[in-house]
């Protein structure tokens, strides 16, 4: 993967929650929930300095799902080369 997602970080070759973040991800959920636009939770983190890797918010939550859904991708992805190199047959239904 080209970045980690916001709210991870990388250990040991494997995406682990970082905690400051999940913070950052949880109080924007928090506004979405109460009400908030994306434009109002980009104004309100950049406002008041709510870093994101040192750059400004431009679109919070299409970034934070973007970044998710592409991370599901790559391990789907990943997983399913996993099982074919295995020769992994799914079982008969």
């Amino acid at each position: 993967m080209d970045k980690i997602p916001f709210g991870y970080t990388l250990k040991d070759g494997k995406f682990v929650v970082d905690e400051n973040e999940a913070t950052i991800v949880r109080l924007m959920h928090e506004l979405y929930v109460r009400g908030c636009n994306e434009e109002d939770i980009r104004f309100i983190f950049n406002k008041f300095g709510i870093p994101k890797r040192g750059q400004e918010w431009k679109r919070p939550l299409e970034e934070i799902r973007d970044d998710i859904f592409k991370l599901a991708d790559e391990l789907i992805q990943e997983r399913l080369e996993e099982r074919e190199k295995s020769g992994w047959k799914a079982p008969n239904e």
